[in-house]
């Protein structure tokens, strides 16, 4: 079975979302996990539609002290990869560390990205499409702000998930 979840910072909790559900915060990351249940289809088709996203865009990040403790998953908007040491293009709030941080399945651990220096593989070069952490640090935390200023011609960044068996956009 293949659910779509939200992570939930105010809780720090992973939440399903319901099928048919029109999912329309630009920015906002979503994670995609399939169960291989007894009588379940060996493999599931998401099929996202709608207009490519180009332009500014921006995603309101949260901080809950002791409970999400800040951890917001965003999502790189554009169908092209975004590097996160651009020189213009973002809007990185204060309250929030310089990181970003990536679940790899294929290594069950977190690849990320801080403060210049990547960890476990993690790299500046954010996927198209791709969901990633980031850490709001204190209260109020704003709005995480995305430009095309940010969108690079990468062809090899890895995108974060157990398998790539059709790494095209149509």
């Amino acid at each position: 079975y293949c659910y779509l979840k939200e992570f939930n910072e105010l809780t720090g909790l992973y939440a399903n979302i319901p099928g048919g559900t029109t999912l329309s915060t630009v920015g906002k990351g979503y994670s995609t996990m399939y169960s291989y249940e007894s009588g379940a289809p060996t493999s599931k088709t998401l099929e996202f539609t709608g207009a490519l996203n180009t332009g500014a865009q921006s995603v309101a990040l949260t901080y809950t002290s002791g409970i999400g403790d800040g951890w917001n998953l965003v999502g790189n908007p554009y169908p092209s990869a975004i590097d996160w040491n651009a020189a213009s293009g973002w809007s990185k709030p204060a309250e929030m560390n310089n990181g970003v941080y990536f679940w790899d399945n294929s290594i069950a651990n977190y690849r990320y990205y801080l403060d210049g220096t990547g960890v476990n593989g993690g790299t500046n070069i954010i996927p198209a499409m791709q969901g990633f952490f980031v850490k709001a640090t204190a209260t109020p935390a704003t709005n995480l702000g995305f430009a095309n200023g940010i969108r690079v011609n990468n062809t090899t960044p890895a995108f974060y998930k157990s398998e790539t068996t059709n790494p095209f956009l149509r």
